[in-house]
């Protein structure tokens, strides 16, 4: 079955990148889950509800791709608020081709695909292996961190990752069962498990009945006790591999600090949405003041507190604007459920952002870690004591 994302091509990107792939199928021929198939629905097509973009996608794939069984529709927003013929093409289609249309939603798709590539996996790589220092690694999407940060952590101290939850690495599916356990993403080490219910660490458990162990590495301290932690599950030599990690990682902390907290100390940090003291650790250590939407610290070393108040719960724009012009921040983090204001939106109004936002995304942060704290004090002062911010008028 080939399965089609009927909106825009963005939508289309996003559900192919979700998509968990049948492992030892050669994709296009005996498999489709790994192509981005799309219905690119534009601004143009709204009009008679994308029923005539949806129409020639078929067509195409049909056309294309005479091996499929069929097509699966997951009907991506804005198509739920349209008034769209879903279920009446495909039905048409379905008489036209004689193969199989199941118009889906966008959720229901995903399963679908995720019980046969569990299923698929099981009949292909059914033996396990010898090696019990696996550990499974859930993300998606770019998971910027996770791959290169996490992963080099864990494999430092001895383990063999087995990544998951990705489209890189379909054929890992089936060792997931092999594993030791799952490396789930908290706020904190040990967290009851009760208070980490969802998401993909639990899904694993669930499918491969096999237990998560909670880690954070949003800063150095909660990394070091993240790696120890998981240490202990293993024997003595991987314990003194991870001490051994642990030392290097805490040299380079220390090198990080001596050389970028004189260029950074006493710099004002403003953040609008919720962090915790584990995520406020890094910009603590450089030396930065941190200011919230209750108020921020002066130089003086005292709180001050906006005149227009902010309601952390509710952030009004204006209130915001009134708050940065007042308190003349030097770096401030996005705010909003909906990210009303990310990265490109905060450059527009003249303030400066940093790139790999946002800070607290645990799928794609890429300050995690000891590297990770380092790319991000490099990155701090790179954007805070830029020359050209202190010659260059601003065209706002």
């Amino acid at each position: 079955m080939i399965a089609l994302e009927h909106g825009p091509v963005g939508c289309g990107d996003y559900g192919q990148s979700m998509r968990l792939h049948a492992p030892g199928r050669l994709q296009g021929i005996e498999s489709f889950s790994a192509l981005h198939v799309c219905s690119d629905l534009r601004l143009g097509d709204l009009e008679d509800g994308g029923d005539e973009r949806l129409r020639r996608a078929m067509d195409e794939l049909f056309e294309l791709f005479p091996l499929a069984r069929g097509v699966t529709v997951a009907s991506e927003d804005p198509i739920a608020l349209l008034d769209s013929n879903v279920k009446g093409i495909s039905k048409a289609k379905m008489r036209e081709t004689q193969k199989l249309v199941l118009p889906l939603g966008a959720y229901k798709s995903w399963a679908i695909e995720t019980a046969a590539a569990l299923r698929s996996a099981a009949l292909l790589f059914g033996r396990r292996s010898r090696n019990d220092k696996r550990v499974a690694l859930p993300y998606s999407r770019e998971a910027t961190a996770l791959v290169w940060i996490v992963s080099r952590l864990l494999d430092d101290i001895g383990l063999e990752v087995v990544h998951e939850v990705t489209q890189t690495s379909t054929l890992d599916l089936a060792n997931i069962g092999d594993c030791r356990f799952v490396v789930g993403f908290a706020g904190k080490v040990e967290v009851l498990e009760e208070d980490m219910r969802g998401g993909y660490a639990d899904l694993l458990r669930q499918w491969f009945s096999a237990p998560i162990i909670w880690t954070c590495f949003e800063s150095p301290t909660s990394t070091t006790a993240s790696l120890r932690a998981i240490a202990e599950r293993f024997d003595r030599r991987t314990a003194r591999r991870a001490e051994l990690t642990i030392a290097q990682g805490e040299a380079l902390v220390r090198e990080t600090i001596e050389h970028y907290r004189p260029r950074l100390e006493n710099k004002l940090l403003l953040h609008f949405r919720p962090m915790s003291e584990t995520q406020l650790e890094p910009y603590r250590l450089l030396g930065l003041r941190v200011g919230d939407a209750s108020g921020w610290i002066g130089k003086t070393g005292k709180k001050r507190t906006p005149r227009i108040r902010c309601d952390s719960d509710s952030l009004d724009e204006t209130a915001i604007d009134a708050y940065i012009a007042e308190a003349r921040p030097d770096l401030v983090v996005h705010f909003g459920d909906g990210e009303a204001r990310g990265e490109y939106e905060w450059r527009k109004h003249g303030q400066i952002a940093l790139p790999f936002s946002p800070f607290f995304d645990r799928k794609g942060n890429a300050f995690w870690g000891y590297e990770g704290f380092a790319c991000l004090a490099a990155a701090l002062d790179k954007a805070m004591n830029a020359t050209w911010r202190r010659i260059v008028a601003t065209p706002w």
